[in-house]
């Protein structure tokens, strides 16, 4: 019954704030379901049920974060790949396209060489530069 309501209220509530303060209370529903549980079972070692908790709240913590700077700040936390508008002139290539590396890196690497290699950047290594 309250997976179908909470799937119900998820569909019909309009994106941005509202959905996102939707998903935060479920979240924090979670961590207080855990400690409800404990406290009513009370299994023989409870650590790994309070770490699960921690672990979610955790999550949960963080996604208010992200919240925050979405919905009230209107700032997309995550970096994206460099856009002319947002390059300086300095490091424009003379091609005019964006070569945004770090201070003191080699011209044209993207991403900085401080972000691991392994990571999937859905363009490619460098950002045409």
């Amino acid at each position: 019954m309250g997976a179908t309501l909470t799937v119900a209220l998820w569909s019909v509530a309009p994106s941005g704030l509202v959905r996102d303060l939707l998903f935060v209370v479920v979240g924090l529903l979670g961590v207080a379901g855990a400690f409800v549980g404990i406290r009513l079972n009370k299994p023989p070692r409870p650590a790994a049920w309070y770490l699960l908790a921690a672990g979610q709240l955790v999550f949960v913590s963080g996604d208010v974060v992200y919240t925050w700077y979405l919905d009230v700040q209107h700032v997309e936390p995550y970096p994206r790949p460099p856009t002319p508008s947002t390059c300086s002139p300095t490091r424009s290539s003379p091609s005019g396209s964006c070569c945004s590396s770090a201070p003191g890196e080699p011209s044209g690497t993207w991403p900085p060489s401080s972000t691991p290699r392994s990571w999937p950047w859905p363009w490619g290594s460098s950002a045409g530069c």
